[in-house]
């Protein structure tokens, strides 16, 4: 028995002519849905094997949205897009789709592609899981790691960076506001990442601290908004100097935010790029689906444990590692009236 599939896509001609070619093959066509949110109407009285999803559909969602919850669901699709840009590229297979159709294509791709991806189906339901791993599973098992927040984070920065291209990022306690324990990350013209803290950043941008507390003693406003390119971006820089100084000093041109919450509190994930007008709801898109990674991010990379800063002479970049306790550890008897094992601490009362 041939199995049911859904159509979602937004140009009518289109979806018509694959429910023809579908029909012919003998698949059921239990709908067509020309926006996300009628694609969940129908998943949920229809029931559909299979879903062919197209990327950019009528409203603000995008099927890099849907595909999120369809993983969820467990319903397989397979990407039917005219749009074969190397960034949306990148994004679609983030999400372990079981096949990519580029528009326009013959029937017989189509019922090429559908074997091959049911195939696949079938092997992942007999061993229980997919052939490569997810982009979650990669970060969580990064972040589980016995390695410095430095090292986790540049590991993390090179699998996100291919769906979601930056060029700097700036993490950050949004509400109530703290700098403190702002996270930067700069990738190199060579592709290679850099964490800095907020001391070493304001060095390289030539930037007093007294300026930088008066810049951000609110977190970056964005009103609902998420993409800033072009005009939008030109703006952002007039109404936020850090902004400013970070966009001049590498050069930057478009920005992407999330804010993520954690018991209560808000924090923001700023992505910038060289390019401008690159960002699209697309990237919006896939940062939804992947929040829980970020969130896990927050929660046991960056702000899960109490950090002490170490200072690399090779580079002069920050690394921050977990405070190890030491049971042995000598403790000067000439320490009085202070509280703490820091050996870099012992040794400056040393001197």
């Amino acid at each position: 028995m041939k199995q049911k599939i859904l159509i979602v896509e937004d140009e009518f001609i289109v979806a018509n002519d694959l429910r023809i070619m579908l029909e012919k093959a003998g698949y059921k066509v239990c709908g067509i849905a020309p926006s996300v949110v009628k694609a969940l109407e129908l998943i949920a009285t229809k029931g559909p094997d299979w879903i062919l999803l197209d990327i950019f559909l009528q409203g603000d969602k995008t099927g890099i949205d849907l595909a999120g919850q369809l993983t969820e669901m467990g319903i397989p699709f397979i990407y039917i897009s005219a749009n074969t840009n190397q960034g949306i590229l990148e994004a679609a297979k983030a999400t372990l789709p079981y096949g990519f159709l580029v528009k326009p294509f013959r029937e017989k791709d189509l019922m090429v592609m559908l074997d091959i991806a049911r195939y696949r189906h079938e092997q992942d339901l007999k061993y229980n899981q997919h052939a490569e791993p997810s982009l979650h599973k990669q970060i969580e098992h990064i972040v589980e790691k016995q390695a410095s927040i430095s090292e986790r984070l540049k590991q993390i920065s090179a699998i996100l960076y291919p769906v979601v291209p930056f060029d700097f990022v700036w993490i950050t306690k949004s509400n109530p506001r703290a700098t403190t324990k702002d996270i930067n990350i700069v990738r190199s013209s060579d592709g290679k990442f850099n964490t800095l803290n907020n001391e070493i950043l304001l060095k390289e941008v030539n930037v007093s601290i007294r300026d930088f507390k008066a810049w951000n003693n609110t977190a970056l406003i964005h009103n609902g908004k998420s993409i800033f390119n072009g005009y939008d971006f030109r703006k952002l820089r007039m109404e936020n100097p850090w902004v400013q100084t970070l966009s001049d000093h590498y050069q930057l041109e478009s920005v992407l935010v999330t804010e993520i919450e954690r018991a209560g509190e808000q924090f923001q994930f700023v992505f910038f790029n060289h390019l401008s007008d690159l960002y699209t709801k697309v990237h919006t898109g896939i940062i939804n689906q992947f929040k829980k990674s970020l969130e896990m991010i927050l929660d046991q990379v960056i702000y899960g444990k109490d950090i002490a800063m170490e200072i690399s002479p090779q580079n002069l970049s920050v690394i921050e590692k977990p405070i190890v306790k030491r049971e042995n550890a000598e403790i000067p008897k000439d320490f009085n009236g202070i509280i703490g094992n820091s050996i870099l601490l012992h040794a400056a009362f040393k001197n």
